[in-house]
């Protein structure tokens, strides 16, 4: 049966009805727009997340940068404390040893006349070839130190097997001075000896083996006129300044 006019009217209706919708009861044109919305959003939201990204970055290095900084700051006063702690610490051990060595200079410049048991020994083997000399030893009266030098140089020459008559002491009375002339006081070691040539070279080599260990010693120019050949023996006061291995040490500086 061939459809009526209406009925191909009502059918052209729903037809034309339908056409301008969609799933979900939405239109193609509404879709688009969702769509093209979208799009935008993630467009917008990419663009937020790269700008985020970058500030971040930057934020991130420019705080890092400071961070370097305040530590390279610290770092600095640190070692510029360290470098003054060291430089007080370099000053305070110089200080001391300035001190000890001026400590040590002192004590060398007031340090008591000795022989070491090894100087003695020394002595007495370097003068033995003047075994059998006579000799006589002596220091003032209340000169301690002159005293216990004096049985240093008797131990000596008794090991060298010199005729050693014991050190005794003296009494000097100085005389007064002459107006503008000051009296002379004698220091260090004073040898004298007779005449004889066996008494001058012992006299002599004992005055050379002192010096060599660092004590002022000397020969006397004058002679004494006794039959027996003798030497002498006069241990004065001490002299001022470095004795021993302490002079030594300065002259060979």
């Amino acid at each position: 049966m061939k459809p009526t006019i209406e009925n191909q009217r009502h059918i052209k209706k729903n037809t034309n009805g339908q056409s301008g919708k969609s799933a979900m009861g939405l239109s193609l044109e509404s879709w688009e727009s969702v769509v093209r919305l979208a799009i935008i959003i993630a467009a917008v939201a990419g663009g937020i997340s790269v700008t985020a990204a970058f500030i971040s970055a930057f934020v991130g290095s420019k705080v890092s940068a400071r961070i370097q900084m305040e530590s390279n700051e610290k770092i600095a006063e640190l070692n510029k404390q360290v470098a003054s702690a060291e430089l007080l610490a370099a000053e305070a051990k110089q200080k001391a040893e300035e001190e000890k060595l001026a400590r040590v200079k002192l004590e060398e410049r007031v340090a008591a006349r000795r022989l070491t048991k090894d100087q003695q020994s020394e002595l007495g083997s370097r003068l033995s070839r003047f075994s059998s000399q006579l000799i006589g030893i002596w220091y003032n009266a209340g000169d301690h130190e002159g005293g216990i030098f004096s049985e240093n140089i008797a131990s000596a020459l008794k090991l060298a097997k010199w005729i050693v008559l014991e050190p005794a002491s003296i009494l000097n009375l100085a005389a007064s001075g002459r107006l503008g002339r000051p009296v002379a006081i004698e220091t260090g070691v004073i040898v004298v000896s007779t005449e004889d040539k066996a008494s001058q070279n012992a006299s002599e080599a004992l005055v050379n083996e002192l010096l060599k260990l660092g004590y002022d010693a000397k020969k006397s120019s004058k002679t004494e006129s006794r039959a027996t050949p003798t030497v002498f023996v006069n241990v004065e006061v001490r002299p001022e300044g470095a004795q021993g291995q302490a002079k030594l040490r300065r002259q060979h500086k």
